[in-house]
């Protein structure tokens, strides 16, 4: 991180939380979500991951995302367990989420809903479709870059069969190399492993988080007081160098502690 502080450079990246990225889709098939999805994505997110074996037996019992119709009221209902469970948890500690009371309403309605489109007719078991939408999303956002991507023989594939176009002209900006032959790239490796650990670490209850970072050691905080420094520097040059398809709660925690612990 001091290497890439004491040359001013940036970090650009795509960070997606799986589970939350396999699990969106739901909210956007039940009617009256449509208010405040992001915070309700969050919400069952938090709720879904609280018991991951749990939910992934659920899911695969009714071959998510390919519900049937027929299995639409049950699969609802398995889901309706765990929003139970979450809110009899938060009144055993005297606390009510009046988000979480409205997203087992709307759950309770679903049950009665002819089709839940984004999670039927899909692949069974697929939650999450290969990254290549990531790749085309860089290439036509900064197609007056030079992009160098880590070789991914899979989505190098697909993308050479698209033969990707913006306004009718090619695009071939872009270029695939092996990490053994590019320190840069070797470099992002270890960036993006320093980031994995720290979206995993916002990934927790707020007051979690900061009883952990109020036991920084003195190392620690400087450490990380550089990476929100340069992640803010970063983000101040271009919005766009920080994608985050994730919880709108982790989203905000990333936000905080740029603006908190990032200062220049």
């Amino acid at each position: 991180m001091n290497l890439i502080e004491k040359n001013g450079w940036h970090i650009h990246f795509n960070a997606a939380q799986v589970l939350y990225y396999g699990f969106v889709d739901i909210v956007d098939s039940i009617e009256g979500l449509n208010l405040d999805p992001y915070e309700f994505k969050a919400i069952l997110y938090e709720i879904l991951k609280t018991d991951p074996q749990a939910t992934i037996s659920h899911f695969k019992k009714y071959k998510y995302p390919n519900i049937k119709v027929t299995e639409i009221k049950d699969f609802i209902d398995g889901l309706l367990c765990f929003v139970d469970q979450s809110i009899n948890a938060d009144a055993e500690n005297l606390m009510v989420y009046p988000h979480k009371l409205f997203l087992k309403h709307c759950l309770e309605k679903a049950c009665t809903q002819k089709s839940l489109p984004f999670i039927q007719d899909e692949t069974t078991h697929e939650w999450v479709k290969d990254y290549c939408q990531f790749y085309r999303q860089e290439i036509i956002t900064f197609r007056h870059k030079t992009l160098l991507f880590d070789e991914e023989k899979q989505v190098q594939d697909k993308l050479s069969s698209e033969n990707l176009k913006y306004d009718g002209t090619v695009l071939c900006h872009y270029s695939f190399c092996d990490s053994s032959s590019n320190a840069m790239i070797q470099l992002s490796d270890y960036i993006v492993g320093i980031l994995r650990k720290y979206f995993m670490f916002l990934d927790c209850l707020q007051p979690e988080v900061d009883v952990d970072i109020y036991s920084f050691d003195k190392a620690q905080m400087e450490n990380f007081k550089l990476l929100n420094k340069i992640l803010k520097r970063s983000l101040l040059y271009n919005p766009l160098f920080i994608n985050t398809p994730m919880s709108i709660h982790c989203r905000k925690k990333m936000d905080l502690y740029m603006d908190k612990y990032g200062k220049t």
